[in-house]
């Protein structure tokens, strides 16, 4: 089987999708199918001349093909969302092009993420598979495309669910949860040497949040709950960019209790959970994504870091955890984690044996196992 997987992705870049993409990749090279990754040519000051495999600590090199796609930057002072559809438009300009002259296209299966490469992938082959992660707003629009696709790939139950309502038949969709690398995330480091390294404090109750901090993901939550915790507890964010950083550095970064690092390399992340004495996924009930559809790289990373973890009771998160490895509590509710929180360090016990069956539980969700799961159905 071969494969070419087309995101219109910076890579590397600081969001989780460049992390998802390589490491999904690399996994279907490993598995046996000859994968090759299409991407624009686009600047990321933050990361010029990184080599995007030593940034993923993806071991498989595979074909990293970069079209050239002009990248108008200054559109982004315009109005809201005119430089991604310019951007957009280009990469599908140059997308198109590289598909007219690839040689031997009916051998590949076309793969992608962004529902709208679908129209141009389907000119070329019926062989598309769109991996779904939230659906778009205007649905009606892409019914026809997601019919006509070989396959869908959907990373949650509640994401097929939504499609089967909409019309598309259960047998053309494949849920396949996101996934974690379990060699990235059993480092070897001790808690101690772990927040010796970062100048953690070793007297404190580390509370970890780790990603972005879009309003759906909950942070806020977090943040609010910090007065409500032990004495000796902090709170500490490792993630989160721009705006969403700034805001949350203006409304909470004077507590005392409450540390905000901002946006750390994908390497040390394994070593800040390590660090830490509770994980937090405090996803927001608000919204539909992250209430039915969303599968968080952070929670696979949670279940495999052997550190407890405190969740928000949700559809989307009760798909990978449970009463039997995680700690829950009422989403959008700061009292209710502040609870579970303490109730961590209120029974140690308990919480040594969640943790143990995550680490176990984390065994079924490599990006390995993932891309086997998609590769057998595509066969």
């Amino acid at each position: 089987m071969k494969i070419i997987y087309c995101a219109n992705v910076r890579i590397p870049t600081e969001k989780a999708h460049g992390l998802q993409i390589m490491k999904t990749t690399e996994a279907f090279c490993t598995a046996g199918a000859a994968t090759e990754l299409v991407v624009p040519r686009r600047a990321n000051p933050c990361q010029t001349g990184v080599d995007p495999f030593a940034f993923y600590r993806v071991a498989q090199k595979f074909p990293l093909i970069t079209l050239y796609s002009p990248d108008p930057a200054w559109l982004m002072s315009g109005p809201a969302g005119l430089y991604i559809k310019a951007q957009s438009f280009f990469f599908i300009i140059w997308l198109f092009f590289y598909l007219l002259f690839k040689k031997n296209k009916a051998n590949y299966i076309f793969y992608t993420r962004e529902e709208y490469l679908l129209p141009v992938l389907l000119l070329f082959s019926r062989q598309v598979v769109w991996e779904a992660h939230s659906l778009p707003h205007r649905v009606c629009w892409y019914k026809k495309f997601w019919s006509s696709c070989l396959k869908i790939v959907v990373i949650s139950q509640g994401l097929k669910d939504a499609l089967i309502s909409l019309g598309l038949k259960p047998g053309k969709i494949i849920v396949a949860p996101d996934g974690v690398d379990l060699d990235d995330f059993h480092p070897a480091m001790s808690p101690a040497a772990a927040r010796a390294q970062f100048g953690l404090p070793q007297d404190k109750k580390i509370i970890l949040y780790s990603g972005q901090l879009y309003v759906w993901k909950g942070a806020e939550t977090l943040a609010q709950a910090a007065h409500l915790l032990l004495a000796d507890c902090l709170i500490v964010f490792v993630g989160g960019v721009g705006e969403e950083l700034q805001k949350l550095k203006r409304q909470f970064g004077a507590a005392n209790n409450i540390l905000i690092l901002g946006q750390k390399p994908y390497t040390n992340i394994p070593y800040y959970l390590r660090s830490a004495d509770v994980l937090v996924l405090p996803n927001s009930g608000v919204s539909e994504r992250s209430r039915l559809w969303t599968s968080p790289l952070k929670l696979f990373e949670y279940l495999a870091s052997g550190t407890p973890i405190v969740a928000s009771d949700l559809p989307s998160v009760r798909e990978v955890l449970n009463d039997q490895n995680s700690f829950f509590f009422t989403p959008d509710n700061p009292e209710s984690l502040a609870k579970a929180i303490n109730s961590v360090f209120g029974d140690p016990s308990r919480a040594r044996a969640k943790t143990v069956q995550a680490l176990m539980d984390s065994r079924a969700y490599s990006w390995s196992k993932r891309a086997e799961l998609i590769i057998n159905n595509l066969k």
